[in-house]
């Protein structure tokens, strides 16, 4: 996709309140993954993976926390499998959000132990953004 068009998906998401709005840009995600999801192109790959990850968001705000979650969890696979780490510790942290919100804080803090393990995948250990999401995982 082109940066435009992120922007403009970005914006849709962020702007759409009610349900048939919420639907609508649903299904423009819903497009994306489709047209995206069985490509061998990288950028291809992310779009994906991304599109799953904002469909997860417009899915809890239509109140289906299971479809959320599923995709959630779908978005962080295809970031792990096409060595997107730091992508997928940053859906984790918005996947232990939503868990949180649930009341499911044994599995919101395990999605907190898994963003530490990307973290440390793309940084390292000892990299001070890993040793800020330990912190924070203890408080």
């Amino acid at each position: 996709m082109q940066p435009e068009t992120y922007t403009l998906m970005h914006r849709m998401y962020c702007v759409a309140s009610d349900k048939r709005e919420i639907e609508i840009v649903l299904r423009r995600f819903k497009e994306i993954f489709e047209g995206t999801k069985n490509s061998d192109n990288r950028n291809d790959k992310f779009d994906a993976a991304w599109s799953l990850s904002c469909m997860a968001g417009l899915y809890a705000r239509l109140c289906e926390p299971f479809l959320s979650e599923r995709c959630y969890i779908d978005a962080i696979s295809l970031f792990e499998a096409n060595e997107m780490s730091l992508n997928a510790a940053t859906v984790c942290v918005a996947l232990a959000r939503f868990l949180w919100e649930q009341g499911k804080i044994d599995n919101a803090e395990a999605m907190l132990r898994m963003n530490i393990v990307y973290l440390v995948r793309h940084w390292g250990t000892g990299n001070k953004n890993v040793i800020n999401a330990e912190e924070e995982l203890l408080h």
